[in-house]
């Protein structure tokens, strides 16, 4: 019995050392190795459970993070609805999305499982979704197209205009985006080497092929693009380039393009007018800012009417009408600041109109934009938000007073780019940011009403709509 008590005090007496022991490295300052912890748990983006999808074309994308701020990979599973999901579909992703085509009339789930650099694991789903037996052959005038940097274009689907989902993406033979004109059915994008892709949106949000090309060079010349526009021109459908050197009219139906003008370098800015005229702007071969009225001739050429200094350095233009009276409109920098002049146009003849205050501070690689709708302009001004303004306001020199503005824009935020559209619902302002997309509500152009952001996406570039 003895011996058995002095076993038992000895073991306890073990215990208590081993645990001691455990608590040293505290006692001499050590630290305790950490436990690992796995991922959060995934969080579909797009489409979420239960969603009905009438695009054949899905970007699926979802959220998870390492709580310890290491960088995760993914497993991407999907199957039809009734099968397993045994084995990824696709391994290892460095990015929270991935975009392939699912079957009309068909139901399917997915999941996804994350993982850590240390073998961590979490899984997020399944989550079911379904796609419409007839897709309606998607109008291309539906949807938002938004150039998003390494995003490459951002499709915002604006049939519920105040109320827009997740954007799908294209990025068919691009490494960057930062410009995009849409028209008709095709988007016209400037790579960020210069290049211009071209692709048939309509075929791409149907799940077709896109059609996809890309224009290096024209003729001899290499591209160098830096801003875009598309217009029919005596019934010929012109895709004008502005480049670091050369303007370009690349006639889309038969591919020629007649000799480019190079009176301007660094063109930022252009606009269309009634006959066959064209506004460009940039620097003139001294490097002074400057814009100029060109007539686009028969042959494809283009002919130099006018010529005038800028006050500013242009950013983006909008060509305006009140009345029996014609303007271009341009957004421009100075010293970080950004300003509107405009001029009035007669006979080809460019004349100085009116100038603005300051309307906000530069941001996002110095880009800003205008809109004209309705006898109403709309500048996206850097730091200034979304600024409104009616053109009858310009018959004088502009004062920020005069002007309607977002007064809860964020703090931090540069508006790039803004494209105004009508609904039944009410008219609304979407505009591009170094944070995302605002909606804004500009039915009183005198008190615009932010009512929506989607911040997934940032920073966007120049936006763009086809107009009916």
């Amino acid at each position: 019995m003895r011996k058995q008590v002095s076993f038992m005090v000895m073991a306890l007496v073990a215990i208590f050392i081993l645990q001691a022991c455990a608590g040293i490295g505290d006692w001499f300052g050590g630290t305790p190795t950490p436990t690992n912890k796995p991922p959060t748990t995934p969080e579909a983006l797009y489409p979420k459970d239960g969603d009905v999808l009438s695009s054949v074309y899905i970007t699926f994308q979802w959220q998870s993070s390492d709580p310890e701020g290491g960088a995760l990979t993914y497993d991407f599973y999907i199957a039809e609805t009734g099968q397993e999901l045994t084995a990824p579909y696709v391994g290892n992703l460095s990015k929270a999305e991935y975009s392939m085509s699912c079957e009309p009339g068909k139901s399917y789930h997915w999941k996804i499982v994350a993982k850590d650099s240390k073998g961590a694991t979490s899984e997020g789903g399944p989550w079911t979704f379904s796609i419409e037996q007839v897709t309606n052959p998607p109008n291309v005038w539906d949807y938002l197209f938004a150039a998003a940097g390494s995003d490459k274009v951002a499709i915002f689907d604006l049939t519920r205009p105040n109320a827009i989902p997740y954007p799908q993406f294209f990025t068919d033979q691009l490494n960057s985006a930062k410009e995009i004109y849409v028209y008709g059915e095709k988007a016209y994008i400037i790579n960020e080497s210069g290049d211009i892709v071209i692709a048939n949106m309509a075929n791409y949000l149907a799940g077709e092929n896109p059609e996809t090309q890309v224009l290096e060079s024209l003729g001899i010349y290499p591209i160098k693009g830096r801003r875009i526009q598309a217009a029919d021109l005596s019934g010929v459908t012109y895709l004008l380039i502005g480049g670091e050197e050369k303007l370009f009219a690349y006639n889309v139906n038969s591919g020629n393009t007649p000799v480019p003008y190079d009176g301007l370098r660094n063109i930022s800015a252009l606009g269309v007018s009634q006959g066959n005229t064209v506004f460009a702007a940039g620097d003139d071969l001294s490097g002074k800012p400057s814009l100029v009225c060109l007539k686009l001739g028969g042959d494809g050429t283009f002919n130099c009417q006018s010529r005038v200094q800028l006050n500013f350095d242009p950013l983006d233009m909008t060509i305006a009408s009140s009345g029996t009276e014609n303007y271009v409109v341009l957004v421009g920098e100075s010293g970080g600041s950004v300003y509107v002049e405009s001029y009035s146009v007669t006979a080809n003849n460019i004349t100085p109109h009116a100038t603005s205050d300051e309307l906000g501070e530069i941001g996002l690689e110095a880009m800003a934009g205008i809109s004209f709708h309705e006898d109403t302009l709309y500048v996206a001004a850097g730091n200034g938000g979304l600024v409104v303004f009616p053109i009858s306001a310009l018959d004088s020199n502009l004062e920020l007073t005069e002007c309607g503005t977002v007064t809860d824009w964020d703090s931090g935020s540069f508006a790039a780019s803004v494209v105004v559209r009508n609904y039944t619902s009410g008219k609304y302002a979407y505009v591009s940011s170094s944070d995302g997309l605002y909606v804004i509500d500009v039915d009183d152009s005198s008190s615009p009403q932010r009512i929506d952001k989607k911040d997934l996406v940032q920073p966007l570039y120049r936006l763009s709509a086809p107009q009916m």
